[in-house]
């Protein structure tokens, strides 16, 4: 699998151009952004992780955040739960902003209710909650939505 990464990296480094403003992290998340509206998971996440390891030693952690929570999604997409609640909270250890850090708790608490984990789902439902209520009316409302939703069940 690393000669695969080793491999793409090599590919895609010949593609950047010459000198890139926003850096080698950006160039790699726009990709695989670009992928996943393709429906191209598989390459899509490993362009993210490619993003995420550059934005890593570019010292950018809010861009960590970004990319891993990015990752979050394309596991998500997968089915791949336990991967996706791995790579949300990853990114909540990267300086999240407020948006990122509302949608990871709001992320990994859906998880969690859907395998029947309803404790930890609370948990990170009343922290997307309290993040929330002073982020937008619509989203705090959505969050008690969801946890009334998860109360019934």
């Amino acid at each position: 699998m690393r000669n695969i990464y080793f491999i793409g990296f090599i590919l895609i480094g010949l593609q950047l151009p010459a000198q890139q403003n926003s850096g080698t992290g950006a160039y790699f998340y726009d990709l695989s952004l670009e992928y996943l509206n393709t429906g191209k998971l598989d390459e899509s996440d490993s362009l993210a992780s490619l993003a995420s390891e550059a934005f890593k030693s570019e010292k950018r952690n809010g861009e960590v955040a970004k990319a891993l929570m990015l990752r979050g999604y394309i596991a998500d997409e997968k089915n791949l739960l336990i991967d996706a609640i791995i790579f949300y909270y990853e990114s909540l250890k990267f300086d999240p902003d407020e948006y990122r850090e509302l949608s990871c708790h709001k992320n990994i608490g859906r998880i969690f209710k859907v395998i029947g984990k309803y404790a930890d789902a609370e948990k990170h439902y009343l922290k997307a909650l309290e993040i929330s209520k002073d982020y937008s009316q619509e989203e705090y409302a959505g969050m008690l939505f969801n946890l009334g939703n998860l109360y019934k069940k």
